[in-house]
C-alpha cells in the first residue's frame, strides 16, 4: 500500500510530535521529582501507543477508500477503529496492572498527542493564512432568480415557530 504524499507529511508531522510531546512528559516527570524507569517506559511505550494507532488509522482510511464499495468500507472503518481501540485499552490495562513496570499516568495522556497536535497544526494553519487574499472565481456569479421563493420558504419553515405574525413581516399594512 502506497501512501498518500499529503498523507506520508501528516505520517511525520504525528510522529516528530509524538516524540517532542513524549520528551516534554519525561522532562515534566523529572521536574515534578517522579522520574523513574517505568515513567520513561510508560512515556515512550505511550508516544509509540499514539503514532501507531494515528498510523494504523491512516492504513484503514486508505483500505476503505480502495475498497471502493460504501457499505465495505464502512465495515473496514468499522474493524479498523474496534482493532484500535482494543488494542489501546489492552496497554493501558496492562499499564494499570503492572505499575511497577510501566507507569500508566504516561500511556494514558499519550493517547491525546495526536489530537492535540492536529489541533496546534490546524491553528497553526490558520494564523499563517489568515490574511491571504480570498480566491476570486473567474466565471461569473449567476444572478439567483429564486432568491424570493427561497425566502417564502423559509419563512414557511420557521411560521410555526412564532405565534401570530412575524413581527415587521405586515408593518406597512397595519396602518391603512
Amino acid at each position: 500500500m502506497r501512501f498518500d504524499k499529503e498523507v506520508k507529511k501528516n505520517l511525520v508531522f504525528i510522529g516528530v510530535g509524538c516524540g517532542v510531546c513524549t520528551v516534554l512528559t519525561i522532562l515534566a516527570a523529572a521536574l515534578l521529582g517522579q522520574f523513574n524507569a517505568p515513567v520513561l517506559i510508560g512515556c515512550v511505550v505511550g508516544g509509540l501507543l499514539a503514532f501507531g494507532n494515528y498510523y494504523f488509522l491512516s492504513v484503514g482510511i486508505m483500505m476503505a477508500l480502495a475498497s471502493g464499495d460504501e457499505k465495505q468500507a464502512k465495515r473496514k472503518m468499522r474493524t479498523s477503529r474496534i482493532a484500535r481501540t482494543v488494542v489501546q485499552l489492552g496497554v493501558i490495562a496492562f499499564a494499570i496492572l503492572f505499575p511497577h513496570r510501566i507507569h500508566w499516568l504516561p500511556v494514558i495522556l499519550s493517547t491525546f498527542f495526536p489530537r492535540i497536535l492536529i489541533g496546534v497544526k490546524g491553528y497553526w494553519d490558520f494564523m499563517r493564512h489568515r490574511n491571504d487574499p480570498i480566491p476570486v472565481s473567474d466565471t461569473p456569479a449567476e444572478p439567483d432568480d429564486d432568491d424570493e421563493e427561497n425566502a417564502d420558504g423559509f419563512e414557511k419553515f420557521v411560521s410555526h415557530f412564532s405565534k401570530g405574525n412575524i413581527p415587521g413581516e405586515n408593518a406597512g399594512e397595519d396602518k391603512k
